[in-house]
């Protein structure tokens, strides 16, 4: 068959770039953005998202043929901005709208799976603090509790690294605080 392999279609090829920038000769503030190895789902987020800015009058896209793996993005803003800035604000934006989603999402899944939220981000932790009193929480699997010139407490978590919803507990003063490994990521929590 001479069907393109699958690989081309997110694949981008050496010496072309992901995105490329054409100034519009005849429309003033237009220009056009050629976006490789994207479909519909990006074209379309972007197109939406474009058209929430006010600077924006007229965005839109197209898949140039279904064998061709790049979309056409145009935009047209009014003289208080420029194509590029729309396209970088609606590129940050949407980064900010799917990480909130992401955590939103990571929140729902720890009150149905565990029954709590997290009341930090979801994200793997380095350095935090409990009542004030630092620690460390060590890409080794060893979590460090301590304060100045006493013996700090260290709970080994070894490698268990490969178990989903492992916890273990650690009780400071009156709060306790949850550690848990999942697919290799450590969290806190109380």
């Amino acid at each position: 068959m001479n069907a393109p392999d699958r690989y081309e279609r997110f694949v981008v090829p050496e010496g072309v770039s992901k995105v490329s920038y054409e100034r519009d000769t005849k429309i003033i503030n237009a220009a056009s953005f050629t976006i490789e190895r994207e479909d519909h789902t990006i074209g379309n987020i972007l197109r939406m998202q474009l058209h929430r800015d006010e600077n924006v009058l007229f965005a839109g896209y197209k898949l140039p043929h279904p064998l061709q793996y790049k979309i056409l993005l145009r935009i047209h803003t009014t003289s208080q901005s420029s194509p590029m800035q729309a396209y970088n604000q609606a590129i940050n934006d949407l980064d900010k709208e799917l990480d909130h989603l992401k955590n939103e999402f990571e929140n729902s899944f720890l009150i149905r799976s565990y029954g709590f939220s997290s009341p930090l981000p979801l994200k793997p932790v380095m350095f935090a603090y409990i009542f004030a009193v630092p620690f460390v929480l060590m890409l080794t699997h060893e979590v460090h509790f301590g304060t100045q010139g006493s013996n700090p407490g260290i709970i080994k978590l070894h490698d268990y690294g490969h178990l989903t919803g492992l916890h273990v507990y650690w009780h400071f003063g009156v709060r306790r605080w949850n550690v848990m490994v999942e697919m290799g990521v450590v969290y806190l929590f109380y």
